[in-house]
């Protein structure tokens, strides 16, 4: 995004403009030189910082020349812990859904699951229940970030089989 100071406008890439009484094509900031953007007394729009994240925050940006800033109001805490829960339940199924058939076939027909995959299984559990038990403690939105980025699944035998090879 490009700000004209002389017009008080903001120009995005990919949208034609009109400046100064001349039609410009939708691609003209893509493809123009910064001599030419200078020339036309473009100014870049610089973000103050990093975007938060969508997920966790109720994000507005606020433009005032050729500066960006963004106001970030935590989203409910209740409901993203809830949302977050969810999610790695969902995660540890997803895992250990494929395997499920080991757990069936041990039951019915007495073979044993490969003990491997018997620990791999158990370790998924471990992680979910270990991260959601942190999500249900975590008393901040950042908090909360911090258990969700933190999550490291175990690798079933046969990827961690391969990843050493």
């Amino acid at each position: 995004m490009y700000y004209v100071p002389s017009t008080n406008q903001y120009l995005r890439e990919g949208v034609a403009f009109e400046l100064n009484a001349v039609q410009y094509p939708a691609n003209f900031l893509t493809l123009d030189s910064a001599d030419e953007k200078a020339a036309l007394e473009l100014q870049e729009v610089i973000a103050t910082g990093p975007r938060p994240d969508d997920r966790y925050y109720w994000v507005t940006e606020q433009l005032q020349g050729a500066t960006l800033s963004y106001v970030a109001t935590p989203k409910d805490l209740t409901a993203l812990k809830a949302q977050c829960t969810a999610t790695i339940k969902q995660c540890a199924y997803s895992l250990l859904l494929p395997t499920d058939y080991m757990a069936v076939r041990a039951v019915e027909s007495g073979l044993p699951i490969p003990e491997d995959w018997k620990t791999w299984r158990a370790n998924v559990r471990i992680c979910a229940t270990t991260t959601v038990t942190a999500i249900q403690a975590a008393s901040t939105v950042d908090a909360l970030m911090s258990c969700m980025a933190g999550v490291v699944w175990p690798l079933d035998p046969d990827a961690a089989t391969q990843k050493v090879s």
